[in-house]
């Protein structure tokens, strides 16, 4: 982080710019502490207080959200009675989607380890009903995702030459009938009772589908581009330009495409090093799964949230979900008990 202010402050002539470009990097970095601390504490077979966190995060945004319906707190789009869904009483966007998305991944998978079923269907209608409240494509999205397909991770898990236990066969084919028809009861009520359908039909007539879906962000990241290959010099190829690249984007702003941002602030070397981390766990995670019965939720959780942070942004760069994120991939460490043999 020195050394980018140094340069930074080189590049951009202004320290206080410079200062200020390093808050990505800084928020990157609580992640990772995080993550060393919490595996430090997966290793002293502490996990359950993992597991505690999370539970009282998730179950704390859920109680945001529903302050956010008794009209407490601010809106999710647009301002007053006019504004679209809630955020509760935290004022960050898509930021509670993603913290939203971890913790209730982090629950499910304890709540379907531990065969705790009926809390695993509470959650996740806990789950899914928060995110048609937020009126996030994300946290609508992910939150249908996780609800649909951890169940069959576990089952799959479980199979055996093709054979699946019955208690997982009959969980699975619940899964199977009831998700989409809440998929398709929560889309609706959040496009026609929260009224998300006027704010999409309104972007609708002014721009097109792809730019509609991704919320101007497709723009953001050609705009991006066309400054990184036409206007940075080899050393901004490599190390970034900080904020400077703000002024070649509209509304002089970030992407919202955490490895572009990041690629934008700190260069080639800077987003090797941030992602080479979150690949590098999801590897070790990857090659030692058969040691860890959390191993296959953990996998899929995280490349959820690579496409999350590739789409809408505000993951990998999170102060919100950024100590959630760091519990997810320090389970990727967590290996089973072995019981003693006499």
């Amino acid at each position: 982080m020195v050394f980018f202010l140094a340069l930074h402050s080189l590049l951009l002539g202004d320290v206080t710019k410079a200062v200020s470009s390093l808050d990505m990097l800084i928020r990157f970095s609580a992640i990772i502490i995080f993550y060393l601390y919490f595996k430090t504490l997966i290793k002293n077979q502490a996990e359950d207080l993992l597991f505690t966190i999370a539970k009282i995060s998730f179950y704390f945004l859920i109680f945001n959200t529903f302050l956010g319906v008794i009209g407490l707190g601010y809106p999710m789009y647009g301002i007053g009675e006019s504004g679209i869904g809630t955020k509760g009483l935290i004022f960050a966007g898509n930021e509670i989607g993603a913290a939203l998305i971890v913790s209730g991944a982090i629950v499910s998978m304890k709540y379907l380890e531990d065969n705790n079923i009926k809390y695993f269907f509470v959650s996740g209608i806990l789950l899914l009903i928060s995110s048609i409240f937020l009126a996030s494509k994300v946290s609508l999205l992910g939150s249908i995702i996780l609800f649909f397909f951890f169940p069959l991770l576990k089952a799959f898990k479980n199979m055996s030459n093709f054979k699946l236990p019955k208690s997982d066969f009959i969980n699975a084919n619940i899964i199977l009938v009831t998700v989409p028809i809440l998929a398709i009861v929560g889309i609706y009520y959040t496009l026609y009772e929260i009224n998300l359908i006027d704010r999409l039909s309104y972007f609708y007539e002014k721009l097109d589908l792809i730019t509609l879906i991704f919320s101007s962000r497709n723009i953001w990241a050609e705009e991006a581009y066309n400054a990184f290959i036409n206007h940075y010099s080899f050393i901004e190829y490599l190390f970034g330009s900080g904020r400077g690249y703000f002024e070649f984007i509209s509304d002089d702003r970030l992407v919202e495409i955490d490895p572009i941002d990041f690629l934008m602030n700190y260069g080639i070397i800077g987003l090797l090093i941030t992602f080479g981390i979150i690949f590098f766990i999801l590897f070790e995670t990857i090659i030692k799964r058969k040691l860890n019965k959390y191993s296959i939720y953990v996998i899929f959780t995280i490349f959820l949230l690579l496409g999350i942070s590739s789409t809408a942004g505000h993951v990998f760069n999170s102060g919100t979900a950024g100590f959630l994120i760091a519990i997810l991939l320090a389970l990727g460490s967590y290996r089973n008990k072995q019981k003693l043999v006499k």
